[in-house]
């Protein structure tokens, strides 16, 4: 017989683990029993970084934080601070043990490690079927489109990374600025930047980050790494920790998504900002929006953007496909011609129309003009 719960989270990724927390916090007897179902027992450490205010639920998770930050292409180099807000890092690894010790104190929680199969409803209830057993609730949210089967073509392109941790034999980073991109890589048939977290003065995160429509093989970030941090640091340095990934960078459409009540969260909600990759905040605000109507007592309907914004984010990537040689030349006119928390606001999704405007207007128009007609 299936087990039954309140709530079936699947996926204990940024969005899923989030979710079942915020669950758990609700005031008085509001949630019973709450299911997380994880494929894989062995996390894989990522870091998550994002610019926000000082203050959220997850500031105690912070490891480090950079209140300036920088950007270089072109013959253009600046670093800007971003108060009141900062750029912050939270250990993926640190972050998960948090809510697993956490969900380790509340007997309404369960967490279960195996695959899900396939997911069915049924005359109002919802029945997720693992590798070894069956679990109903009337209410179950997945993070991956997989799940559902709506993931049935590749992404017109990728964000995928090669990152070392690296401890060098001399002072060479400032920790109190992090590079946000440095194009500063010479010619390049893709977009390609340098992204540099330092943590002390002899400690950084070096990460080459690429978006195309294909994946690379390993040696292909290696040499841009290795050419980096020899021309701009030093020639002796020892490798920590190796960080690895791939994001897809997906438009998501606008339909709530809540099909019998199985709701998508994370990436499958399309909360990995199609344009730029990051994802913590825009799952914790959807978190939040579904606390929400749970508290109001209505039917969990979310949106994590806009149409305007999926506007800008589809003529990003198509010029990204098409003529990838001129994005150096539009961050770096964003950059240059617009303060700096107005450009993370827009990339944040939290300008006006008005701000947008006038960013746009002072960036190249040819190409954003060809995108429009390219599909």
């Amino acid at each position: 017989m299936d087990q039954q719960f309140q709530y079936i989270i699947i996926g204990a990724g940024s969005a899923g683990l989030q979710l079942a927390k915020a669950l758990l916090d609700l005031p008085g007897d509001a949630v019973k029993s709450v299911l997380l179902l994880e494929a894989n027992e062995n996390h894989q450490e990522k870091s998550w970084c994002f610019w926000y205010d000082k203050n959220h639920v997850y500031r105690d998770l912070v490891e480090k934080e950079w209140n300036q930050i920088g950007f270089r292409a072109e013959g253009f180099s600046t670093t800007k601070s971003i108060a009141p807000g900062s750029y912050q890092y939270i250990n993926s690894a640190n972050f998960a043990k948090y809510h697993f010790d956490y969900f380790k104190t509340d007997p309404r929680i369960k967490v279960v490690f195996e695959e899900v199969i396939e997911i069915t409803s049924s005359n109002g209830m919802n029945f997720v079927k693992s590798s070894n057993q069956g679990f109903k609730s009337e209410y179950v949210f997945y993070s991956h489109p997989k799940i559902m089967h709506k993931q049935t073509e590749k992404p017109p392109v990728w964000q995928h990374f090669l990152g070392w941790k690296i401890t060098t034999d001399k002072d060479c980073f400032d920790a109190d600025q992090a590079m946000l991109m440095d194009f500063d890589l010479g010619d390049q048939p893709d977009v390609r930047f340098i992204y540099v977290l330092p943590f002390s003065k002899n400690s950084a995160m070096v990460e080459c980050t690429i978006f195309s429509a294909e994946i690379y093989d390993l040696e292909n970030y290696e040499t841009s790494l290795k050419k980096y941090i020899e021309k701009n640091f030093t020639k002796n340095y020892t490798i920590d920790l190796i960080e690895q990934g791939q994001i897809p960078m997906s438009l998501t459409k606008l339909q709530s998504g809540n099909v019998n009540n199985i709701i998508p969260i994370g990436t499958a909600a399309g909360c990995i900002k199609a344009s730029t990759g990051y994802s913590f905040i825009r799952n914790m605000r959807n978190t939040q929006a579904i606390i929400d109507r749970i508290k109001n007592n209505e039917k969990i309907e979310t949106r994590v953007t806009t149409r305007k914004y999926l506007f800008y984010d589809s003529l990003l990537l198509r010029i990204i496909l098409h003529e990838p040689q001129l994005i150096r030349t539009i961050f770096m006119k964003l950059f240059k011609n617009n303060p700096i928390n107005r450009v993370l606001s827009f990339l944040d999704e939290k300008t006006t129309l008005w701000q947008e405007i006038w960013i746009v207007s002072r960036l190249p128009q040819v190409p954003f003009l060809k995108a429009i007609f390219r599909k």
